[in-house]
């Protein structure tokens, strides 16, 4: 039995829970290394950093689960940022106390030794390095929580195009019918003299063609489906030409329940007898065939008529073929589904390629219960439309908030370097105006250093395809910065302190931690810089949507009117035969037909258009009696 593909709630969670013990615990490797490259200690020394390295990282995998769940919690309320950190501040303030209190004690029994120095100083000394490793956590869980976004996204927009599809292909099929109706009538009109009760027969027929187009919505069914609804239409051919025309088919068994646009053959036949056949003084064939080649499914709807050539010179092709080039377009997307080209015998050929799809193959459309829940923004997106925004002004005022956050970093810092010192008596030389100085130096050293890495991680992002060729890369990189940064402050403080000193040890972690943290938040940024384009895309197919829709809904309320019509025709005719009545009453509803037809172009129905409508049934309701009331004929 094959297995799915979908986890349980249980192995998803085994699976994030090693991710993120194995991230924990790399970082404590780390940490070691580098403890043990500035200090040759002795192997035992070794061994109890790495077992105060590994306390930490179970204790930051224990917290990393309540972090995780109160971030989510805190976001959902989709408060400010400010806010935000107020609802952090209490979790961090525990997180820090915690894990002081791991610390000493994996020193004292792990390590064998005691700290002389108090808890407050430990859990100073420490703060930085435990509120970046609680940041780490809520900006990797925000990048995740903006991932799932962006996937939920990615769904909405693509049931938006289905839905936008939807309504252009409902579009065009409801253009299509009034055109074909409005050839047809002139056929009509021609038999009402030659063949009354012929001509009756056809109006029936077109009836029937019609009500069978309304009743079904698919924009898809099988071959065999669209074989006999396009029997009536044949037959109605069959009608005019009974001893002219010939249909053959030659359709492969194989392709019967192979799925085809609705109405895709009609105008290829109409096209055919109107264009191809046109002209000929001998009877004429038309042959309708298909086959299934190279997992394709091809239609071909072949005349013995004059050649491409001549009928592209006398008349053109008008709306039937390109509205089966738009539908194909809609259904399948852009390609060269529908050719056209000289038969070798003589005449025409219209050859469509389609995927062979069965019904069973095809998974359900999806669906939505309306516009305003597709257009919705996602849950933990701060996503806001940026509309009419000077671009230069928009990088200087971010660049200016940026700065503005490493300098309050800076001044945090000073606070907790003059809070240790002071705590254990050694502020010696240093004062707080100095001690402002470096922090704050430091801090906008890394504000320089912040563009570089959001602009990697804009560039070069780490993708799951490329992950085992970047991440180390992104390694490497990290560990340069870090070393750069302590050289540069070293070079401007205290050029004359060695760099690569058991001094230095925290600041390389610390140093290659923010990094980390940077990187972090240079992906989250290109999260949401792309659900920002998605979120304007979405917004734009909404619209797009709206209008399709209202266009198709006033276009389609126009064929039940023709069908309606079109029955008090033929209840007329049937109760008065007279060839000069048909006559008129299928000239009143061409009228009707033509400014529908008008109604299908870009302006669609308005308003004008609307007036006219109702003027042509009124005249075709007053020639065919008094009957049926006037509302049934009125577009809804």
């Amino acid at each position: 039995m094959p297995m799915s593909i979908h986890r349980s709630p249980w192995a998803r969670r085994a699976r994030a829970a090693a991710l993120v013990l194995s991230a924990w615990l790399g970082f404590a490797v780390f940490q070691t290394l580098v403890a043990d490259a500035l200090d040759r200690r002795s192997t035992s020394i070794w061994n109890s950093d790495l077992l105060v390295n590994l306390t930490m990282t179970v204790y930051w995998t224990l917290m990393t689960a309540p972090i995780a769940a109160w971030h989510r919690r805190v976001r959902a309320t989709k408060r400010g940022v400010a806010a935000m950190i107020l609802f952090h501040l209490p979790l961090v303030v525990l997180a820090m106390c915690g894990d002081t209190l791991t610390t000493r004690l994996s020193f004292h029994y792990l390590a064998g030794m005691k700290l002389p120095a108090p808890f407050i100083a430990t859990l100073t000394y420490f703060a930085d390095f435990d509120a970046l490793c609680y940041l780490a956590v809520v900006i990797v869980v925000d990048a995740l929580i903006a991932r799932d976004a962006a996937r939920a996204g990615e769904r909405r927009a693509a049931r938006l195009e289905h839905l936008l599809g939807r309504a252009r292909l409902e579009y065009l099929e409801a253009q299509l019918q009034p055109h074909f109706l409005f050839n047809a009538l002139g056929a009509v009109s021609e038999l009402a003299y030659e063949a009354p009760a012929t001509a009756l027969r056809v109006l029936k027929q077109l009836a029937l063609i019609f009500r069978n187009a309304l009743s079904s919505r698919a924009g898809e069914v099988t071959l065999g489906e669209e074989l006999i609804a396009i029997e009536p239409y044949l037959d109605i051919q069959r009608l005019r030409f009974p001893d002219w025309l010939r249909i053959d088919y030659d359709v492969g068994g194989d392709t019967l329940d192979c799925l085809v646009p609705r109405f895709v053959l009609q105008p290829l036949v109409e096209n055919a007898i109107r264009h191809g056949l046109t002209g000929r003084v001998a009877a004429g064939c038309i042959e309708i065939s298909s086959r299934l080649v190279d997992g394709k499914l091809l239609l071909r709807v072949a005349d013995n008529g004059v050649g491409l050539r001549q009928v592209i010179a006398r008349s053109g092709y008008g709306i039937g073929l390109t509205n089966v080039r738009d539908r194909l377009a809609t259904l399948y997307g852009p390609g060269d589904q529908l050719r056209l080209s000289d038969a070798a015998g003589g005449g025409a050929v219209a050859e469509v390629t389609l995927p062979a799809r069965r019904s069973v193959d095809v998974a359900s459309p999806p669906t939505a219960t309306s516009i305003e829940d597709l257009a919705e923004v996602p849950n933990g997106s701060d996503v806001t439309e940026e509309r009419d925004v000077d671009q230069g002004r928009e990088r200087v005022r971010r660049a200016a908030i940026g700065v503005g956050i490493w300098v309050a970093c800076g001044l945090l810092w000073t606070v907790q370097s003059y809070a240790y010192l002071r705590i254990r008596n050694r502020l010696g030389n240093y004062t707080l105006v100095s001690l402002t100085v470096h922090d704050v130096t430091a801090a906008l050293v890394w504000a320089c250093i912040a563009p570089i890495v959001f602009a990697t991680t804009s560039r070069v992002p780490l993708k799951r395809s490329h992950v085992l060729i970047r991440a180390p890369l992104y390694a490497l990189g990290a560990a340069g910065f870090a070393v750069l940064h302590a050289a540069l402050l070293i070079q401007v403080f205290t050029p004359t302190q060695p760099l690569w000193v058991t001094t230095n040890t925290n600041t390389f972690i610390l140093n290659f931690l923010i990094i980390g943290v940077l990187v972090a938040i240079g992906h989250r940024r290109q999260l949401i810089g792309w659900m920002r384009e998605r979120e304007l895309a979405a917004a734009t197919l909404t619209t797009e949507l709206r209008t399709a829709r209202a266009r198709a809904a006033r276009l389609q309320a126009i064929p039940p009117v023709v069908l309606k019509a079109l029955d008090r025709v033929i209840e007329a005719v049937s109760a008065a035969p007279s060839p000069r009545r048909t006559e008129q009453l299928l000239a009143r509803l061409g009228d009707y037909l033509r400014v529908a037809i008008e109604c299908s172009d870009e302006h669609g129905v308005t308003a004008p258009r609307e007036k006219s409508l109702a003027r042509a049934l009124a005249h075709l309701e007053r020639l065919a009696g008094p009957t049926v009331p006037s509302s049934s004929l009125t577009p809804t």
